[in-house]
């Protein structure tokens, strides 16, 4: 009797709860159309004034809607969030879950723009050679072949459970059918996104800019856009100083703010628009994020979402750090920032004062320590010496040598002595074979400048000019340009071979981002990473574009084409091969094992023994005694091996020190010389 009225009130709460839902759902549509039709929003671009070009959305509801150069009119809901968004509008009032952490917006889906097949290739190079999409590339492609693997493993397991309902019927024909529809199904699959770029390269919006326009500044916060040039050329400007070639010209193919969106952190450099017109295809920072960090999450369960979130976070930390460490290297090899100064090693002054003064860099600061633990032993030593002999004698006084212990003391002095001999003997033959390796690396350095100096230098004299104006021909500029580029590249990539705070520019990633940063143009890049390391490395390969493109110019008529300059420039390029590989080959061979642990044995024993030795003959006075013989030996071995290490490459031991040669300078001069002959002799006083 009970049920039926329980069982009543249940169907009538089920039916309240439906007619709820449906009253619901129509107010929301009611006001979603509202906004769609009230909601046309005009947004004013306040940086620079562009021409923006209409997403897919925008053509099909406003085919002939106009462009201006200042502002940009649309009249569709979801297109004027959208650029509200860009343009930095009220974000908590379109999208209340915006991802700061590594979460996902399933909701937000990345905006579509038309492009001619010509442009889609043009982005899809930028990308593929970008380290930041490569990531991208691998992650979606990851998510297919496992979307690919589960529903192959689902279909697989219901025909098997239909050949064992129906085994008995099934004929050869029908498991052919079957077979040719599961083809047919995975290539299908296969075609949903043949290029996993595609969803990328349609987020990207065409936009012009007219000279003078600024696509970013240094100090903005507000990093939002990436921008990759498309036609035109722009300057880079840091500290309000404009780079010097190639790091201060952003060309086609030019990668723009990638780092302030990845790290998020200010613009590092403002770049400004040099050409009349400059084309640039940009993406906004939510789609950029999205692609980059959230893509892994989109289609996974909810029961995976705190490992996704983890490791789309680790990626990102990966990423950044990784990106710089390669900018870090950059910008001392282009000298971008203030901070990098301009001597190859730390300069002395001979005044007296000055040295005393000195603490940072010296061995001093590294030495001491070593001191200090000698001298806290030889003190404890005469504390409990003086206790067990129950010495009579006063503090400030020679120990009593009749002693019987005491007297035993000075048999071990007597040896101490000749030790002192022989180590100071050998270590300051040692620490000469050290100073002769810094120098021998030194010189092969500044040798390596010089000869690339000269083969710019007879380049320049001899190359084509116009009979009339006795300017260089354009065909001339090229070669001289080509020469120099090649020049910087292989500098910089042939300390990277041998310095291990450099050797970062030969990864896949760091090439990519030479290569965002304008230092080499897109066909030198592919050839770059086309090489096998380990059958030719990209220094060899920039070092062999140089004697080609020299030999090049003669066949051409662009340079003599006579014995003497052939024969000159092809023993100056040797020269440098030789000099810049005796180099590694140095660094490989600097001292024997055997020969540097003899040092170190023999100059600890010395030390270790010198508090006891000490004490028969000076008494207490032996603490500073020891201490001064620590700091000088032992300073010295460290002078020896910091000079075996001129590189710095042995970081963990000793990284502050003034000796160690700044690679930075010497590239940074190689790279302003390395127009300085062609700007010297572009016109002639004669």
């Amino acid at each position: 009797v009970m049920m039926v009225p329980s069982s009543f009130c249940l169907i009538v709460q089920v039916l309240l709860w439906m007619a709820r839902g449906v009253v619901v759902g129509a107010f929301l549509r009611v006001g979603t159309v509202a906004s769609r039709i009230a909601g046309a929003t005009t947004i004013t671009n306040t940086d620079s004034p562009c021409v923006l070009y209409p997403s897919h959305r925008d053509r099909r509801h406003d085919r002939d809607r106009p462009f201006t150069t200042t502002t940009t009119t649309t009249t569709t809901a979801d297109t004027s969030v959208r650029f509200l968004e860009l343009r930095g509008g009220n974000q908590d009032s379109l999208d209340s879950t915006t991802p700061n952490n590594g979460t996902t917006v399933e909701s937000f889906t990345p905006p579509i723009f038309e492009k001619t097949p010509d442009e889609e290739t043009f982005i899809e190079r930028v990308l593929e050679a970008n380290f930041l999409f490569q990531d991208i590339i691998s992650t979606i492609e990851e998510e297919q072949e496992e979307q690919e693997q589960e529903a192959e493993g689902q279909q697989q397991r219901q025909q098997k459970q239909q050949e064992s309902q129906d085994q008995s019927q099934q004929s050869p024909k029908t498991s052919s059918s079957n077979d040719k529809k599961r083809r047919s199904s995975r290539s299908r699959r296969h075609g949903v996104d043949p290029n996993p770029l595609d969803r990328i390269i349609q987020a990207f919006e065409r936009a012009e800019y007219p000279q003078g326009s600024y696509l970013c500044r240094q100090g903005d916060e507000n990093a939002d856009y990436l921008h990759i040039v498309y036609n035109g050329d722009c300057r880079v400007i840091i500290d309000g100083t404009s780079l010097p070639i190639p790091y201060g010209t952003m060309t086609r193919g030019s990668l723009i703010g990638d780092v302030g969106m990845l790290l998020d952190r200010p613009r590092a450099a403002t770049i400004v628009t040099e050409s009349p017109v400059v084309t640039v295809f940009r993406l906004d920072r939510k789609s950029f994020q999205h692609f980059l960090f959230y893509n892994n999450n989109n289609n996974n369960n909810n029961n995976n979402n705190n490992n996704n979130n983890t490791k789309s976070s680790t990626t990102k930390q990966q990423l950044q750090q990784q990106i710089q460490d390669i900018d870090a290297v950059i910008d001392q090899i282009s000298g971008v920032k203030t901070k990098y100064h301009g001597n190859i090693i730390q300069p002395f002054q001979p005044c007296r004062k000055w040295l005393w003064s000195r603490w940072r860099g010296t061995i001093l600061q590294h030495a001491w320590i070593a001191a200090v633990g000698n001298m806290v032993l030889s003190t404890l030593f005469i504390v409990g010496m003086r206790n067990f002999v129950r010495a009579d004698w006063a503090v400030g006084m020679i120990p009593d040598t009749k002693n019987p212990v005491v007297a035993r003391l000075l048999g071990l002095s007597k040896v101490w002595h000749y030790l002192m001999n022989l180590t100071t003997f050998i270590l300051t033959f040692f620490l000469s074979q050290a100073y002769g390796l810094w120098r021998d690396l030194y010189s092969a350095g500044r040798k390596i400048q010089g000869r690339m100096n000269d083969i710019g230098m007879l380049l320049a004299t001899t190359a084509e000019r116009d009979p009339k104006t006795h300017e260089y021909t354009p065909r001339a500029l090229r070669l001289l340009e080509d020469v120099a580029t090649y020049t910087r590249l292989y500098h910089a990539l042939s300390w990277a071979n041998i310095a291990k705070k450099f050797a970062i520019l030969l990864t896949p990633r760091g090439l990519s981002r030479m290569l965002s940063r304008g230092v080499m143009t897109r066909k030198q890049f592919d050839v770059l990473v086309s090489i096998r390391p380990n059958l030719c490395g990209p220094h060899y390969a920039c070092l062999m574009w140089i004697m080609a493109r020299a030999l090049q110019g003669m066949k051409e008529g662009i340079l003599p084409n006579d014995h003497a300059i052939k024969h000159t420039v092809i023993d100056k390029l040797l020269t440098l091969r030789g000099v810049q590989a005796g180099m590694g080959d140095s660094l490989d061979g600097r001292i024997p094992l055997a020969y540097a642990h003899f040092v170190q044995l023999l100059v600890d024993s010395f030390l270790l023994l010198a508090p006891f030795a000490l004490y028969a003959e000076l008494g207490v006075w032996s603490v500073p005694a020891v201490g001064l013989l620590t700091l000088f030996y032992s300073g010295l071995l460290d002078l020896s091996k910091i000079l075996l290490d001129p590189l710095d490459n042995d970081a963990e031991f000793y990284n502050d020190s003034s000796v160690n040669m700044d690679i930075g300078v010497l590239i940074r001069e190689s790279n302003s010389g390395s127009n300085r002959w062609k700007i010297g002799l572009e016109t002639l006083p004669f």
